[in-house]
């Protein structure tokens, strides 16, 4: 009979497995699926005012799409990349999605992209 128990390492290993992998969900996306960020038409996209500067997660959370003419919330904005179908974007593109940036001052259009 042993004089350690020999159990308690494999769940140290299960327990450092599961954490390191929990911590790597809240973590951005790989490139290639969040390059663009998109949003309805009269919107506009405009990064948020986060208080946690230690802040992470994917490239869309750190966005959101004002209305130009309000400047308030309308949504999140999707996201598209090369890796994910470019069906998926034309099919936005076509229903009036678009990646225009907002102005400093507020919800005015200061960068055109379609």
């Amino acid at each position: 009979m042993s004089m350690y128990n020999t159990s308690l390492p494999s769940f140290l290993v299960v327990t450092l497995t599961l954490s390191l992998l929990g911590s790597l969900a809240l973590c951005a996306l790989p490139p290639g699926y969040e390059d663009e960020l998109l949003c309805p038409d009269g919107s506009c996209l405009r990064m948020k005012h986060s208080s946690d500067p230690k802040y992470t997660g994917p490239r869309s959370s750190f966005y959101e799409c004002i209305d130009v003419k309000s400047a308030k919330f309308v949504c999140a904005p999707r996201s598209w990349g090369p890796k994910v179908l470019k069906e998926v974007k034309d099919g936005l593109v076509a229903q009036g999605w678009h990646s225009n940036l907002c102005s400093d001052s507020g919800a005015q259009i200061v960068e055109f992209r379609r």
